[in-house]
């Protein structure tokens, strides 16, 4: 057999060797690489998933907590006088339900219907169907479609659910903005509630609230935003 005959016979056989499929060994190593790509691909789109639902989540606390505090400014800004644990009210202060009083964190006196009436806001356990760990509740006049009050016996309801537990705000964490020079922190904890009034004018108060993220997706677990508000009349 010639040379050339030889290589001829050599290469027919390795390309048929080659054409004549993949071997057990090969089947098994490439189903396992799919295997490996397919678990890593369905651990990425969950983990983006998540990031997703975590982003969500945190923008709708936030939207919640903002338009809380502005809804509480404008109540303030409606107010004869306001007052806290630390800053008792001065005068005679009408509150006479049971369901309004307890550790409050924010007490405003309105003129509603010709007479002053109280409105409490305090922090409370979360009951159940109200996500927690703690509740704001607002006991004071109810409001009408336009929101104006109306002049009726106070009423006890929940103001807003997800709020953060004792001693969430005392002292301030780093995730709140610091207080104003001239204000008084409330002497007791309120949880998630905090309440800061000016010591001169006793007119004008920092109200914080600290709402915990869902998941931790940050630096910090706690989202904490605060309002000044300040008495017109």
């Amino acid at each position: 057999m010639s040379l050339l005959q030889l290589w001829i016979k050599t290469r027919s056989v390795a390309k048929a060797s080659s054409e004549s499929g993949l071997t057990l060994a090969e089947l098994l190593v490439a189903s396992i690489v799919g295997i490996l790509v397919v678990l890593g691909g369905g651990y990425l789109l969950s983990t983006n998933l998540q990031v997703d639902r975590e982003l969500a989540d945190s923008s709708i606390q936030r939207n919640l907590q903002a338009r809380a505090l502005e809804y509480i400014a404008n109540e303030v800004r409606q107010a004869s006088s306001i007052s806290n644990q630390a800053n008792p009210p001065t005068g005679t202060d009408p509150i006479t339900t049971p369901a309004c009083t307890g550790v409050v964190a924010l007490r405003l006196q309105t003129l509603v219907g010709g007479s002053l009436q109280s409105i409490v806001y305090r922090v409370d356990t979360a009951p159940v169907d109200w996500r927690g760990p703690r509740i704001i509740r607002r006991c004071g006049p109810p409001l009408d479609g336009n929101g104006r009050y109306l002049a009726a016996p106070p009423i006890n309801q929940v103001f807003l659910d997800g709020v953060a537990a004792t001693p969430a705000l005392e002292p301030l964490p780093a995730a709140c903005t610091s207080r104003v020079a001239g204000y008084t922190d409330t002497s007791v904890s309120t949880s998630g509630m905090r309440t800061d009034i000016n010591n001169t004018s006793r007119r004008s108060v920092q109200i914080y609230l600290g709402l915990p993220l869902e998941r931790r997706i940050a630096a910090t677990n706690l989202s904490c935003a605060d309002i000044i508000a300040t008495i017109r009349s």
